[in-house]
């Protein structure tokens, strides 16, 4: 799908004098705290304003990985801490449970058992790739970003059913299951359970493509990138205050509960294996509560 506009939903970023708004807004909701889905309608009200003030930033001329130590963005984040709108400081994810630790936004690849083995064999991966290349397509309502972006999922732990796209990607399939994470989410749904919101999908960025700031939906949840075909020029992935480069043959793992988003600025296709993986100290009651 082919974007040129940026979406109404990042115009809305907060008026000059934020503190008067948000006390007003959460003396509006002074019991959000008491339901499930009040909780969940003030966060997303909240987090639709960071997301648009982030861009806003961005536009004026900071660089994504500066933008949180601006004064104006951190003293919001301290606001939003201390009223506990979020319990973990810079987390803007609908579903959060403050007792998971929030590591860092990128986390170190020690931490996901197997993912360097998958990572090194990216080979196999481009093999499958090739041979269906020009089938991906991208049928979404997301809104995160503007030039083009095409994917194709592998795997849904929402779906009993198998991706038609994962029968395509043996080779592949068998390679994450040297992810014991991976391996254990895929047996547990192998056996009718139902987990929502953790995909395996390809991604494909096309050039001057960007990935608008947005937050992940859970902190249950961290997101592993296998490279499979990076330009050398100005492709990055940015999250809060920090800021990375793919690296083939490297994993690279993403705890998308914080702020982040793409930009492509090459002439060639940025192309990742995204894997969804339980946050390794969330239990399986936790990761099901969302």
């Amino acid at each position: 799908m082919k974007r040129t506009i940026i979406p109404d939903n990042y115009t809305k970023y907060f008026p000059s004098d934020w503190k008067t708004y948000l006390e007003t807004f959460l003396a509006d909701n002074y019991n959000f705290r008491e339901s499930p889905l009040m909780l969940q309608n003030v966060r997303q009200f909240i987090k639709t304003a960071l997301e648009s003030e982030f861009l806003f930033q961005i536009n004026s001329g900071l660089t994504p990985e500066n933008v949180i130590s601006t004064t104006r963005l951190s003293e919001i984040y301290e606001f939003l801490f201390k009223y506990n709108v979020w319990p973990i400081y810079g987390l803007g994810c609908n579903h959060c449970i403050e007792s998971l630790d929030p590591i860092a936004p990128f986390v170190p690849a020690s931490i996901i058992e197997g993912a360097d083995e998958v990572a090194k064999n990216y080979p196999t991966i481009v093999s499958e790739l090739s041979v269906i290349r020009r089938r991906i397509h991208t049928d979404t309502k997301e809104f995160i970003y503007t030039g083009t972006w095409r994917s194709i999922n592998l795997w849904d732990s929402a779906s009993l059913q198998s991706s038609p796209a994962m029968h395509l990607f043996p080779k592949t399939m068998e390679l994450l299951m040297n992810i014991p994470l991976f391996r254990d989410m895929h047996r547990l749904t192998s056996n009718g359970e139902s987990f929502k919101s953790f995909i395996v999908r390809i991604s494909l960025l096309k050039p001057g493509s960007v990935i608008l700031p947005h937050f992940g939906l859970t902190n249950t949840r961290l997101r592993l990138q296998i490279p499979l075909e990076i330009s050398s020029g100005d492709v990055f992935i940015y999250a809060h205050d920090m800021k990375r480069n793919w690296v083939i043959g490297e994993p690279l793992i993403l705890n998308d509960s914080y702020i982040h988003g793409v930009y492509n600025n090459t002439n060639s296709d940025r192309v990742v294996l995204l894997i969804d993986l339980p946050h390794p100290d969330a239990s399986l009651d936790q990761i099901n509560s969302f």
